[in-house]
């Protein structure tokens, strides 16, 4: 081969090798995980807390309700929803590369259930929705 034709194959072949580079970066770009929590009247929760698992991100709602986790890797993940006087819950979602993932949650208020004493959680760890203490 001569000295222009193995020029132009190594300029094809690193070439080859960024494109290829790029397509897999690609698929593992991460996405971001938004939505809103409610209450039954649907209004928006200020102050709720959120928790992704697995991990040990977190984050908490604004005034009207909303949130945004950002920079998630592609995956499945449970999210663990929170706040005081209302019953703990937990949704699933599949975060795709370079997408988006809405998620809308409706808490409940505590009634008959906070007579039972239901942990929501703190640092302690996590209980949900049916998962009681005795009251003390």
């Amino acid at each position: 081969m001569d000295r222009h034709a193995s020029y132009y194959v190594m300029q094809f072949l690193t070439l080859l090798a960024v494109l290829l580079l790029v397509l897999r970066l690609q698929g593992q770009r991460p996405g971001s995980i938004q939505g809103q929590v409610r209450g039954t009247a649907r209004e928006g929760i200020a102050g709720a807390s959120i928790r992704i698992a697995p991990g040990r991100r977190r984050c908490s709602t604004d005034a009207d309700g909303h949130f945004r986790i950002g920079l998630v890797a592609p995956g499945r993940y449970q999210l663990l929803f929170s706040h005081v006087g209302h019953l703990p819950t937990q949704r699933s979602v599949q975060v795709a590369p370079g997408r988006r993932s809405k998620v809308l949650v409706t808490l409940r208020l505590l009634g008959a259930e906070g007579r039972n004493g239901v942990d929501t959680g703190g640092a302690a760890g996590w209980k949900v929705a049916g998962q009681r203490r005795q009251a003390q």
